[in-house]
């Protein structure tokens, strides 16, 4: 008689039960997913400029290729092949040594500064010492960031003066001892990214040192999407030393500065007054991308709190900036534009008719357009717009004064 197959038997040459096609796809998915996970742990592993980082990767590294192995004996089950069992065993060993390793030398609390670059937390709640969001220092984290988004977004436009600018700053961060050290906050941004609460109780901040007596001016300078970093008020340094104000950055989740952005500017802005010597006429008001609605939004809010404001790269919403309250608190008031002419992310086509609307309102708009320049402008190109803001400001503060020698005569 012969004998016909039957699928539950099993493979009669192997004594391996026959896998279904749902398993086959199954299997095969896992497989894929863990060998995808070791790629971006091994590049952070090669990428990485801290020690600290390094070791993350490394933890990383291994327990993806410990999943690896992992896989391929649930597939080969119950007999799985010992090479697999082995390599499971000495990759989850070598990742718990490095893992002990980076418990030891993870760092503790932001320091504390009161001048210079720092990092304010003001809440209630302090982040464990141990937590994901403070294993991988933010150098660690933008690099690893950008070498994939620069080789795989192909419209991200200058891969190689994105990343070199981009690394210069941070590692200028990293060179003074006065300014590195800080602990990232990305985690705020991953939280809403996946449409979990988060809390809006922190900031970055550069503060020049101030001289007996001074009271300093201040920019507060909401981030666009992606988080806050604290690239952004070190980038805006020689803008803080020459014109004597404090960058305040308020840290608003992934940076889309809906319900809530006002009220975490108004705590930032209310923290850093009573901790600065810090004059409320000489307050202007700035955003990067959508950090532009963020403005839009705070200067609606509290018209007198800013003597102006300041978008760069900006998301600008005309029925907000059409509004009438915006029109009664801000016609005649200054308000600084600044764009690239080929923005891929926030095109100009869309800034024009923002300044426009703002113009015809009787705002007083300066609008400046940066030939060549896409979304990476602020950085590109931070010293010429340093230049640009110190002297609207400079315009800002004669006018007033001006003024207030008319009112006097």
């Amino acid at each position: 008689m012969n004998q016909v197959d039957d699928p539950g038997m099993g493979d009669p040459t192997t004594g391996r039960a026959r896998k279904s096609p749902w398993q086959r796809a199954f299997g095969g998915g896992a497989a894929a997913a863990s060998l995808l996970a070791v790629a971006p742990a091994t590049l952070l592993l090669i990428v990485a400029e801290t020690r600290q980082g390094r070791l993350v990767g490394g933890v990383a590294a291994c327990g993806a290729l410990t999943l690896v192995c992992l896989v391929a004996m649930a597939w080969r089950w119950p007999t799985p092949p010992r090479p697999w069992a082995i390599g499971a065993g000495v990759w989850l060993a070598a990742g718990a040594t490095l893992a002990v390793a980076l418990a030891w030398s993870s760092p503790g609390d932001s320091p504390e500064r009161s001048i210079g670059l720092i990092s304010r937390a003001f809440g209630d709640r302090r982040v464990p010492r141990l937590s994901p969001a403070k294993l991988l220092p933010e150098i660690d984290q933008v690099k690893l960031g950008v070498t994939l988004a620069t080789r795989f977004v192909p419209w991200m436009g200058r891969a190689r003066t994105i990343r070199e600018v981009t690394m210069g700053l941070y590692r200028a961060i990293e060179a003074n001892p006065d300014a590195r050290g800080l602990g990232p906050v990305t985690h705020y941004g991953g939280l809403e990214a996946i449409g979990l609460d988060f809390r809006a109780d922190h900031y970055f901040a550069y503060v020049p040192e101030p001289k007996p007596g001074e009271r300093l001016g201040a920019v507060v300078f909401l981030h666009g999407n992606g988080g806050n970093f604290q690239v952004m008020p070190w980038a805006c340094r020689e803008l803080a030393e020459s014109r004597r104000v404090i960058i305040l950055c308020p840290t608003f989740g992934f940076g889309f500065w809906g319900e809530g952005g006002v009220e975490a500017v108004d705590r930032a802005w209310l923290d850093a007054l009573g901790r600065w010597p810090i004059d409320p006429a000489r307050v202007d008001l700035a955003g990067l991308s959508d950090g532009g609605l963020g403005v839009t939004r705070s200067a609606l809010a509290h018209p007198d709190r800013y003597r102006g404001l300041i978008y760069v790269s900006p998301t600008m919403r005309r029925d907000e900036l059409g509004s009438l309250p915006f029109e009664m608190g801000w016609k005649g008031r200054p308000i600084l534009v600044l764009q690239g002419d080929r923005d891929w992310s926030v095109a100009k086509s869309t800034v024009d008719p923002a300044v426009d609307l703002l113009r015809r309102l009787g705002c007083d708009v300066d609008y400046r357009v940066f030939p060549g320049e896409d979304h990476f402008l602020f950085f590109s190109r931070r010293l010429e717009l340093s230049d640009a803001i110190g002297g609207w400001m400079a315009r800002a503060e004669d006018a007033r004064s001006s003024g207030e020698k008319a009112g006097e005569r």
